[in-house]
């Protein structure tokens, strides 16, 4: 058997639904014919400015593969590149989306259709005054609009809102601009307003309300883009169709039989559709009931159908939807039996039943029309009745109507599912890119990706990374870092050198297949530090780019921290040479910093003693005295009088003692501060590892046990110490008191929940010649055995909102004092064992 056909896409990455569709177009089609696929995400639209050496980087990239031919966005910034097919080399490529002269296209006629809209609004609606909204960067549809408008003879520029006046927005607010300067600045009042982004509609149809104006009553609305949101907004938007998947399926259909050696037409245009809905001022066909002039009569009654005309006429259904014909053979027979019955439950329960798979489809929007397709097929076989039997017309009104209801429903539940699932796993990857972004070293972040790449469904991960990374560097020699496939961390894996064209694609794509591949360079700026394949059969291809980003970050994290790590120790080298020598002028400065620590403490006396703390006991005394006749005293007696004249002034006389004693609290404070980082300061420079001492441990075992003693009283937990009354270990008090805590809070953890059997807390501490053990135990579930490794990588945890941070502290802990920590179950089969192990003092 020959190797597979393996072929390229590259797209530019965005957060928007559309290149989703796009890359699933590819997806289908080369998943039904066997073909690999690696796609190449790199830049973000309209968020960065063009890069050609980015453009560089990314088409070195490219070239390390070894690819049959290319797919590639049109209109996408490398297809600029004056040199772009000759440097991809003599394969066969496919422009997606425009034409690029000399290469096979396969592309949408956008402009067509907003023509057929510009003629709706003027032919069906009477609308004379229609504004329009440019695009980002000039195309036909500008072209289009005028020639409509002219046609008619209503052109005005005036409601023509210049591109310039646009700049420097986002979609959204694109469309909130255009109406403040059509309605509040240049003081006109379109009867429609055309835009061609739903997100720029959206904010459309928020500026418009906000005036308190009526859509489409006041101002009718139209879009460009069908998508999630203008589907279901209120009113929903008339638009263009925009057959992204479409074109994503065509173009690889496109690439396959120039490269099977077909001949294939130059240009391939795949067909859109309008779709009117109510805010236009249309109101969906579907919904229309007993219009006879929306669709003829057949002459025939439905009753007189007979089972061959129903069968042909459930393929003209199946032909428009996603059902196959079997189905919708099967409903139109529900249909006709809810007919003879007048009836109307069995057959709409049929219906929704059948809608039931457009839950897991990953286009619930081809579903749509489904109602409305069954209508115009069935409705023109009733409306004979209107004269003979209006019963029958209006019953079979009614269902076609319900059954749009059931849809509509059915449809929000589905985009809601689609929703909830990339919200989820949004979450999923934040949690996942804090979790990344902790690591510091490589080792610590493969770790973690092989952790939690599961919790994303990643089916394959290969991390290569450059050898010497740079800025501006060329595509230099890399290597295989990390290999994840099968849902398992591939720990011996081939390294390879700088010819590895041949390895990424026959190492990748080494069994039957077929293989998509989603392919990522990391960097930061213009520093390239690798490039991040990834497998996720059906996945969301947003998810997956924001994980790239995520191992980016870290890794460049990792980069810059050995870079300041490399430095410090140069430094500290240095100042540890140096640091002897400094001592004396040290202790000469603390000596200088301690004189006026003590000129502060004076200073403070002196405050304490000239403050207004005696006359305010003296007036408080002199008050309790005459309680009992106070109005008298303060209104005849003078000194009364002086007494209320010295509570007023003392708010004054306090603050200004307060802000005394703060500010010489502060002075005192920052001295001291001084002191502590001279101090700090000579240890390190004179090599003092204050971190590490001959402690003993029992004491701080004690005190953890005191800490926890309430939670372990109160799950009825016995603790079992073994050790004698002082062992001595070389370890940091803090520290261990933090490994302890968290392992000892862990153990009583496990058994809280236990029912059967006893409930022991062991700690037992041991020694040999060179090290000291610390052994905690539990009669808990115990730890699979596949995960006795894994808990101490950041993020792993089996706790209902855990974050898994504490016992890779630990491990981290542990290994600052030059020690180990790992897990094990209990030989006699009943509960973990947490072993620390720490250097013995010589």
């Amino acid at each position: 058997m020959g190797r597979k056909i393996t072929i390229g896409f590259i797209d530019e990455d965005s957060y928007d639904e559309y290149h989703n569709l796009l890359t699933r177009g590819i997806y289908e089609y080369a998943r039904e014919h066997g073909v690999n696929v690696v796609r190449f995400g790199h830049f973000r639209v309209n968020t960065t400015v063009r890069n050609l050496y980015h453009e560089k980087m990314l088409l070195d990239f490219v070239k390390q593969f070894r690819l049959d031919g290319i797919v590639f966005l049109g209109w996408g910034r490398v297809a600029h590149n004056s040199g772009f097919p000759d440097i991809l080399g003599d394969i066969p490529l496919v422009s997606v989306g425009s034409i690029r002269p000399g290469i096979h296209g396969v592309f949408f006629r956008g402009e067509k259709y907003l023509g057929q809209i510009l003629h709706h609004l003027v032919q069906k609606h009477g609308y004379r005054k229609i504004a329009y909204i440019p695009p980002f960067l000039p195309d036909n549809r500008n072209e289009m609009y005028l020639s409509v408008m002219n046609e008619y003879g209503i052109f005005d520029p005036q409601l023509v809102v210049e591109r310039r006046e646009l700049i420097g927005l986002d979609v959204t607010e694109r469309g909130k601009r255009a109406v403040e300067i059509l309605l509040d600045e240049r003081g006109v009042f379109p009867q429609a307003i055309v835009s061609l982004y739903n997100e720029e509609t959206l904010g459309v149809v928020s500026a418009i309300r906000e005036r308190g104006l009526r859509i489409p009553e006041d101002i009718a609305v139209t879009s460009y883009e069908d998508g999630e949101i203008g589907r279901f907004s209120s009113p929903a938007y008339t638009t263009v169709y925009f057959p992204w998947k479409e074109l994503g399926y065509y173009s690889c259909e496109t690439l396959h039989r120039l490269i099977m050696g077909e001949d294939v037409p130059m240009e391939t245009e795949v067909p859109g559709k309008v779709v009117y809905r109510e805010s236009c001022g249309c109101v969906p066909r579907l919904a229309v009931s007993l219009d006879e002039d929306r669709c003829s009569t057949a002459g025939k009654l439905f009753e007189q159908l007979d089972d061959n005309e129903l069968e042909v006429i459930a393929g003209q259904i199946a032909g428009s939807t996603p059902f196959s014909h079997e189905e919708i053979s099967g409903l139109v027979g529900s249909f006709r039996q809810a007919f003879y019955k007048m009836e109307y439950r069995p057959f709409l329960m049929g219906f929704e039943k059948m809608l039931r798979k457009m839950v897991y489809s990953d286009e619930p929007g081809a579903y749509e029309m489904t109602a409305a397709n069954f209508r115009k097929a069935l409705m023109p076989y009733f409306l004979p009745y209107f004269s003979t039997d209006l019963k029958k017309l209006i019953w079979a009104d009614n269902i076609f109507n319900q059954m749009q209801g059931v849809l509509h429903n059915k449809l929000a539940t589905a985009v809601f599912m689609e929703h909830v699932e990339y919200n989820r796993s949004q979450l999923i990857l934040r949690e996942v890119g804090k979790i990344l972004l902790t690591n510091f070293n490589v080792d610590s972040l493969k770790e973690s990706l092989a952790a939690n790449l599961p919790r994303i469904g990643v089916k394959g991960c290969w991390l290569y990374l450059f050898d010497e990374p740079s800025e501006h560097m060329e595509f230099s020699d890399y290597h295989a870092e990390f290999r994840y496939s099968d849902g398992e961390w591939q720990k011996d894996h081939p390294q390879h050198g700088q010819d590895a064209r041949g390895f990424l694609t026959d190492c990748i794509f080494s069994d039957e297949g077929p293989h998509f591949l989603l392919a990522y360079l990391l960097y930061m700026g213009d520093e390239f530090t690798g490039f991040l394949l990834i497998e996720a059969e059906g996945a969301d291809i947003r998810i997956m780019r924001i994980l790239s980003n995520h191992v980016s970050l870290a890794l460049n994290s990792i980069i810059l921290f050995e870079r300041l790590d490399r430095s410090y120790r140069r430094l500290m080298e240095q100042a540890h040479r140096k640091g002897m020598a400094d001592t004396t002028g040290i202790l000469h400065n603390i000596a200088n910093i301690m004189n006026t620590v003590n000129t502060t403490q004076q200073a403070l006396e002196n405050l304490l003693e000239s403050s207004c703390l005696d006359d305010l006991m003296m007036a408080n005394e002199m008050l309790s005295q005459r309680f009992g006749e106070l109005e008298e005293f303060i209104r005849n007696d003078e000194k009364g009088k002086l007494l209320v004249k010295f509570y007023a002034t003392l708010g004054d006389s306090f603050i200004r003692f307060r802000n005394d004693l703060k500010n010489h609290v502060e002075r005192l404070l920052e001295r001291v501060s001084l002191i502590e980082a001279l101090i700090s300061t000579q240890q390190t420079l004179t090599g003092i590892k204050s971190s590490l001492e001959r402690l003993d441990v029992i004491p701080v075992i004690e005190n953890v046990l005191k800490l926890n003693r309430s939670s372990i009283e109160k799950a009825g937990i016995d603790v079992v110490r073994r050790y004698d009354k002082s062992v001595r270990a070389l370890a940091q008090s803090t520290k261990l008191f933090h490994v302890l805590a968290n392992v000892v809070k862990n153990a009583v953890e496990s058994m809280e929940n236990t029912e059967d059997g006893e409930k022991v807390l062991t700690i037992e501490v041991t020694r040999d010649n060179k090290h000291v053990f610390i052994r905690v135990g539990d009669t808990g579930p115990g730890i699979e055995e596949g995960k006795l490794e894994s808990i101490f990588a950041y993020g792993f945890t089996t706790k209902q909102g855990g974050h898994g941070f504490g016992l890779h502290s630990c491990a981290n802990y542990m290994t600052e004092m030059k020690g180990r920590i790992w897990a094990e179950n209990a030989k006699d089969g009943r509960g973990a064992v947490f072993v620390m192990q720490f250097r013995a003092p010589s």
